[in-house]
């Protein structure tokens, strides 16, 4: 049903075609203007009529149809940071409005075309996940390593998502959508796991990999700040139903991840690698805390069942046990046993059982050996 849906919006959406049919002088303009990476006099040629109301909407109507084309020529520059800087200097007049950016979703499909532009950018550089046994991983991350991931070619969409996502139409358009919504996660859980770093015993590691910095980055620009955006629109019961729908996605995604890792049990006996990258993990436990902090739902409504529960909770806290992880990553853990969440001290006492019944430091596979000092991390 999934994939009906999503077929449909494709032939449905112009902006998609392979083949795009331009009506107006204006169309004409703005494809040489991509197709020549928005040279500086051709960019300022389109902005100085802005002040016009028809003149920016036709214009801003001509930039969505050609959004995936511009997707297309960020990951073949040469110089995708100029690119990538002209491209966000007209996009962000264009999309900053919030009835004309409503307008392009609800006629263009913007939305779609946004994340499946995304989608299409980091499909392409996807490589097979190494995460406990790379036989029985058929999960697929993307390769850090890769000119899309470390010059932040993707910036300028995600820049573009975070604008329009500010809106509240628009962001409520974005959550009350499953379809979206299921896409949005399959993007996601193409960062989750990534950049698995390696514990080296035998020899010592002479450079630092320089791909933990474009794994950093990408997460945090293209998971982390979205999220913000979403959440900050959900301040009351009012959008209740939002936010279940997004724990809803959320979960299934998660799910399909450990399914795709084939993690089906708690106890894991590797201890020799990590992944930092949980952007999943971080969807679940901020959404599930606004709910719970802002919205007035209960920690039982949305909790998963216990079974599935304690798989999600392993990867971090098994990256929390072994104190590799960063400050600014927040985990399902954090979020179960923080004093926000919890209401009382039977919660705490009943919420304390279902966590740390899960913490063994034998299925962790800590040892001796792990915890000495002076042992560094590999690619």
């Amino acid at each position: 049903m999934g994939h009906r849906a999503r077929s449909r919006t494709r032939r449905n959406c112009p902006s998609l075609q392979e083949q795009l049919v331009h009506t107006t002088f204006l169309e004409e303009l703005v494809f040489w203007t991509v197709k020549f990476e928005f040279p500086q006099k051709m960019v300022c040629l389109l902005l100085i009529m802005l002040p016009d109301t028809d003149y920016k909407e036709a214009l801003t109507q001509a930039f969505v149809l050609h959004y995936s084309r511009i997707s297309m020529m960020l990951e073949r520059s040469t110089d995708p940071d100029t690119l990538s800087n002209r491209v966000v200097h007209v996009s962000v007049q264009l999309f900053s409005n919030e009835s004309l950016a409503f307008r392009m979703a609800e006629n263009l499909n913007l939305l779609h075309v946004m994340v499946i532009s995304l989608k299409y950018m980091m499909g392409k550089i996807l490589i097979q996940n190494t995460l406990h046994d790379a036989d029985k991983n058929f999960h697929y991350v993307v390769d850090c390593g890769r000119q899309v991931m470390k010059e932040h070619c993707y910036w300028p969409l995600v820049s573009d998502l975070n604008n329009v996502l500010s809106h509240r139409p628009v962001a409520v358009k974005f959550m009350s959508d499953d379809n979206l919504l299921e896409m949005w996660f399959t993007f996601l859980a193409m960062f989750q796991g990534m950049n698995v770093n390696q514990r080296e015993m035998t020899q010592h590691v002479e450079y630092e990999p320089n791909t933990y910095y474009a794994a950093f980055s990408a997460e945090l620009e293209a998971s982390a700040y979205p999220m913000w955006a979403l959440v900050s629109h959900l301040i009351d019961s009012s959008s209740i139903d939002l936010t279940k729908r997004v724990l809803t996605s959320c979960l299934i995604a998660l799910q399909d991840w450990l399914d795709a890792i084939n993690f089906t049990h708690p106890h894991m006996n590797d201890s020799m690698q990590v992944s930092f990258h949980l952007p999943l993990h971080r969807y679940f436990s901020v959404f599930m805390c606004q709910a719970i902090k802002h919205q007035g739902l209960s920690l039982q409504e949305i909790l998963p069942p216990r079974d599935v529960l304690t798989l999600i909770m392993m990867h971090p806290l098994r990256v929390q046990c072994f104190h590799w992880f960063p400050t600014f990553i927040l985990t399902i853990t954090i979020t179960i046993i923080s004093s926000h969440l919890i209401s009382s001290h039977r919660d705490m006492e009943r919420m304390s059982g279902v966590t740390w019944a899960t913490i063994s430091l034998t299925p962790l596979g800590i040892s001796d050996e792990f915890m000495q000092p002076g042992q560094r991390m590999r690619d």
